[in-house]
C-alpha cells in the first residue's frame, strides 16, 4: 500500500486538533437560503451548519480556542456591521447550549468567560 502520509492537508489537522474538547466559533446568520455576503471568503474557518428539522442553515466563522479570541473577532464583526453575530461554544465539535456550558463550566473553565460576558 502507497504511503498516503504526504497527501494529509495541514488544515484538517488544525481543525481536529481545535475542536477537540472547547472550541467557540461566531455565528453570523441563521437562514434558510445561501449566505450572499464576502465575509465567508474574507474570515478564516468559515462553516455551514444544516439542520434538516428547520431547514435553517447557520454560518459561522472562525475556530478558536478560547472565548476570548471568538470576542476579537465578534467585535471586528461587529465594527463592520454585523450586528447580529455572537459567539457559539462547541465541545468535540458539537455545538452546545447555554444550559450544557453551565454543565460543563467545571470540565472547561474558559466557559466561565464565555457564559460571564454572554449572559442575557
Amino acid at each position: 500500500m502507497p504511503n498516503t502520509g504526504n497527501f494529509k492537508d495541514e488544515r484538517y489537522a488544525y481543525f481536529t486538533r481545535v475542536t477537540e474538547g472547547l472550541s467557540y466559533r461566531v455565528q453570523i446568520a441563521a437562514i434558510q437560503q445561501m449566505y450572499n455576503s464576502d465575509l465567508l471568503g474574507q474570515f478564516p474557518d468559515g462553516m455551514v451548519e444544516g439542520d434538516a428539522s428547520s431547514n435553517i442553515l447557520k454560518y459561522t466563522l472562525g475556530l478558536y480556542k478560547t472565548f476570548d479570541s471568538a470576542d476579537q473577532l465578534l467585535s471586528t464583526l461587529k465594527g463592520q456591521g454585523v450586528l447580529d453575530a455572537f459567539v457559539v461554544p462547541y465541545i468535540d465539535g458539537v455545538r452546545i447550549d447555554r444550559e450544557t456550558a453551565i454543565n460543563q463550566s467545571g470540565r472547561y473553565p474558559d466557559l466561565v468567560e464565555y457564559l460571564t460576558k454572554t449572559a442575557p
